[in-house]
């Protein structure tokens, strides 16, 4: 074999590695291009979707553990999984005048009673029931320890979504 041929096989070498270096170069940053058009796809269908609640009417019960409240799903997906929701609660202790924090579980410490349909129409829940747009769901809540009536109550209720409203109320002596 002769320098011709080695010089030739090196010539073709060179040539296949930055054809193939091109063709690579080539498909990663089609592969970038396709990503961030679906990122700004994804982005555009995320502005059109929104999940947006309002507490209304919470009441704190005569035995000052028990805490009631409607939530409003005024977004546009539907609300399900109550497990990943996080109900904080904050509220002075009536036993002790020391102000409590506490983090719920759903089907422990708070539950879902029933669902108030667009209209006004009440309909039971049951465990896999969505919540609709436009519609609301009482919640019943189970305190650790009696609230004072007397003292601000703060509920902070944050969706599987991320999306949190808080709701600040006195329940008054209800004796």
């Amino acid at each position: 074999m002769g320098f011709s041929s080695v010089l030739a096989s090196g010539v073709m070498m060179s040539t296949l590695l930055l054809v193939g270096a091109s063709l690579i170069y080539t498909l990663l940053a089609s592969v970038i291009e396709i990503s961030e058009a679906i990122e700004r796809s994804g982005e555009t269908r995320a502005l059109k979707l929104s999940s947006q609640m309002q507490i209304l009417g919470a009441q704190l019960k005569p035995d000052k553990v028990t805490l009631t409240f409607v939530f409003s799903n005024n977004g546009t997906v539907g609300l399900w999984n109550f497990e990943k929701f996080d109900l904080i609660v904050s509220y002075t202790q009536l036993d002790t005048g020391q102000q409590g924090i506490v983090k719920l579980d759903y089907g422990k410490s708070w539950q879902i009673d029933l669902v108030i349909v667009n209209g006004g129409r009440v309909e039971p829940f049951y465990a896999g029931r969505v919540i609709e747009p436009s519609e609301a769901a009482q919640v019943t809540v189970a305190l650790p320890t009696r609230a004072d009536p007397a003292m601000p109550i703060r509920i902070s209720f944050t969706n599987q979504y991320g999306y949190t409203v808080v709701y600040k109320f006195v329940a008054g002596e209800s004796d």
